[in-house]
């Protein structure tokens, strides 16, 4: 508990245009509490509000903060009276069914009432919906868009009673054209849902699939063939990614390549997070330019660059009155030999990076790539192949 009143209270800010503000109620958007939080807390509503009505819902269906239940027409602002009375800060709305048609929203589905009393389904989706699929001449795999697209018609034809299903593969031919797919291409992908479903319907639920098994005592030398595939990632380029895709399975089969899209969401939205102060950065690799001489250090931290650079401060001050180190840095060294001074104040990050493993890689790129004037020593750069030099050097 005092955790969770530390998560509540002390840590329920955000920060906005270098401000940080604080939430007097509810939790900050985007904090991973909220979803767990708020179906604790409606259910808690829920239970109290059940004590302040004279009548008991035949069902209460709940998803978050959306939920869906069966009242009497005359008890509906008796049972919004009741939950609104847990707290002054937590309202509710709420919409009814259309009294014509008798059907109501909730969530992917419109909910329809018969006559009979029986309830049948259609999948539903807002008028203001983009309708944005993966486009069919983007440059994503093919089977990443046909897998989308399936996945797309097999949530219509769940949701949807068969009484829907002409007018619903209507709706699926519009959308899929808008996203430029050719028509005898979605009436395959239809067909293939369509065919899934017609076996799952006939497939018996007490026929398993037989799956055959290598026992110990069948196996040579008596141990155990494990799968030793390794997974990996590759960047899509339309046409080379699958015949490179092709070649490693032929001949690393043990690896298994995935695509991966070279554009990402976050490449066409501005970032509108704070800046984080130069110093106040870590996982980088930096340049400190010589202030007598056109040489520059370059390193990597893993620490905030502001204590970083601080340590070099102290080192070549150190190195200055005579003092001795075993392990000493190019940049103290320089400032040994030549008695030469550095910008501190004009660092540059050079690269970001997360991993140790990484950052060092990136560190030696950058000694590379500025040789020339780089003051660091030369074993900074012994592991490198020069296969990759004249590539390093062009970047």
């Amino acid at each position: 508990m005092n955790l969770l009143k530390f998560c509540l209270i002390d840590c329920n800010y955000f920060n906005f245009k270098d401000k940080i503000i604080r939430m007097k109620t509810g939790l900050f958007m985007g904090s991973s509490l909220a979803p767990i939080l708020v179906e604790w807390v409606l259910d808690e509503v829920i239970q109290e509000a059940f004590q302040k009505i004279d009548f008991v819902p035949q069902f209460w269906m709940a998803y978050v903060d959306d939920h869906l239940t069966a009242v009497p027409k005359n008890k509906v602002n008796m049972i919004k009276t009741a939950l609104e009375s847990f707290d002054g800060n937590i309202l509710f709305t709420y919409e009814t069914e259309n009294v014509v048609t008798k059907e109501i929203n909730y969530l992917d589905l419109t909910i329809k009432r018969n006559e009979d009393g029986s309830i049948i389904t259609n999948w539903f989706h807002k008028p203001i919906a983009s309708n944005r699929l993966i486009n069919y001449y983007s440059a994503h795999p093919i089977n990443m868009k046909y897998n989308t697209v399936k996945s797309f018609i097999r949530k219509v034809f769940s949701f949807s009673h068969k009484i829907y299903m002409e007018n619903n593969i209507e709706r699926i031919n519009r959308i899929l054209i808008k996203n430029n797919y050719p028509v005898q291409v979605i009436n395959k992908l239809i067909k293939c849902v369509q065919n899934e479903n017609f076996k799952n319907r006939t497939k018996s639920p007490n026929k398993y699939s037989r799956r055959s098994y290598q026992f110990l005592s069948e196996t040579k030398d008596e141990t155990v063939i494990r799968d030793t595939k390794i997974y990996s990632s590759i960047t899509y380029i339309p046409g080379l990614s699958e015949s490179l895709a092709k070649k490693c399975e032929y001949f690393v089969p043990e690896i298994k390549t995935a695509m991966r899209p070279n554009n990402k969401v976050s490449h066409f939205f501005a970032n509108t997070k704070s800046k984080i102060e130069k110093t106040n950065k870590s996982g980088v690799v930096y340049s400190i330019p010589c202030n007598d001489c056109p040489k520059i250090y370059i390193g990597e931290t893993i620490q905030k660059l502001g204590c970083r650079i601080n340590q070099h401060k102290n080192e070549c001050k150190k190195v200055l009155e005579g003092s001795s180190y075993k392990n000493i840095a190019a940049l103290a060294e320089h400032t040994k030999q030549n008695g030469h001074s550095f910008k501190f104040d004009e660092t540059k990050i050079l690269k970001s990076e997360n991993q140790k493993f990484k950052l060092q890689v990136h560190e030696v790129n950058q000694i590379i790539k500025y040789e020339e004037i780089a003051c660091n020593f030369k074993t900074d750069k012994k592991d490198y192949s020069n296969t990759y030099h004249n590539l390093i050097v062009s970047s």
